[in-house]
């Protein structure tokens, strides 16, 4: 599997410092949010995988119905994290807007401000609101 640029991506993760090209390559992502049960404001970065199928992995999935993914993870920790073979983008997903929504969250981040969603799935930064940290 080869992590690609999609059309959502809106920067790249690159590699460690100190990593090899050959080792690890700077991967397409979107910066996104997501909203906890709380409607808190949790960054998250999606990242969109591809495979080419052999004709013996394709035969494999149709007998089966299944698809196994193996995700490595380097570090000590395991963050938490989502796969999923549908994008995470809505139908109607303005990719523009979206990247004006995300730096409204960084600039009242910058300022102290605790970020709550009331709306993640519209990304309109009115649907933004937030509280002084330690109030709320």
């Amino acid at each position: 599997m080869k992590g690609i640029k999609f059309p959502e991506s809106t920067t790249g993760y690159g590699k460690p410092e100190g990593w090899k090209d050959e080792d690890c390559y700077t991967l397409p992502v979107s910066q996104s949010y997501y909203g906890d049960s709380e409607g808190r404001a949790i960054p998250c970065l999606i990242s969109c995988w591809e495979h080419d199928l052999t004709d013996a992995q394709i035969e494999e999935i149709i007998r089966t119905r299944k698809v196994r993914t193996y995700l490595s993870i380097t570090g000590a920790g395991m963050p938490p994290v989502s796969l999923s073979l549908d994008s995470p983008f809505p139908e109607n997903y303005d990719k523009e807007l979206a990247c004006q929504y995300h730096q409204r969250i960084a600039e009242l981040q910058a300022k102290g401000k605790r970020i709550h969603l009331s709306n993640l799935a519209s990304y309109k930064p009115e649907n933004l609101s937030y509280a002084q940290k330690g109030n709320h």
